[in-house]
């Protein structure tokens, strides 16, 4: 997965006519993984209830516990992407400023 982010991502930074299609398709496709993350730990929570268990020591073990951190990097980054298409678009839109 993290390959084919740094792929598309080079990619990016490469094509010059098509890099605000292609950044706008790569925020989409963050912010969608990110929230598959915290779907898939809800359902998996949901069938897994009784694997969640506490230690002796007070220790929660949860699995699938990763799919949280996960998610939310992954809309932070798919948000700010999006972001930095908005803001580089405002200022490459073709307007001058005049003098």
């Amino acid at each position: 997965m993290a390959f084919i982010l740094w792929h598309v991502f080079c990619e990016i930074l490469i094509s010059k006519k098509t890099k605000m299609k292609k950044l706008n398709l790569l925020s989409i496709v963050t912010l969608c993984a990110g929230v598959l993350c915290f779907i898939a730990k809800m359902i998996t929570e949901s069938f897994d209830a009784t694997k969640s268990s506490i230690t002796s020591e007070g220790y929660l073990h949860e699995p699938f516990f990763f799919l949280i951190p996960i998610g939310f990097i992954l809309v932070v980054t798919g948000i700010f992407l999006f972001l930095f298409k908005s803001i580089t678009g405002r200022f490459s839109s073709g307007a001058k400023v005049e003098k």
